[in-house]
């Protein structure tokens, strides 16, 4: 373990002075956890940006919905094919050194 940081000599801690760097936040979505760690990966191998962090993750299971019955004499429709599960996935980081 490491003892957290002295101030700098302006009187901050560097946590204070890297959470001032501007944010960014990427959402997306992909159909595998593990196709979320590539993006995750690729990012933090991007120059321009540091802090690359999952924030958040879920994995969407899309449901069939049947559509509304009209009145009529048309047969009843048929249920809309439940579409395939995918992972919504929300990204921070800081850009480098005030990049933009």
């Amino acid at each position: 373990a490491t003892a957290p940081a002295a101030p700098a000599a302006g009187g901050t801690a560097p946590q204070a002075q890297a959470a001032s760097a501007p944010q960014v936040t990427i959402e997306g979505a992909t159909y595998t956890y593990e196709g979320v760690a590539r993006v995750l990966s690729r990012l933090a191998l991007a120059p321009s940006l540091e802090n690359v962090h999952l924030a958040a993750s879920t994995l969407v299971v899309p449901q069939a919905q049947t559509p509304a019955l009209s009145s009529g004499p048309s047969p009843a429709p048929a249920p809309v094919r439940k579409g395939r599960p995918y992972v919504a996935f929300t990204v921070t980081a800081s850009l480098r050194g005030g990049a933009s």
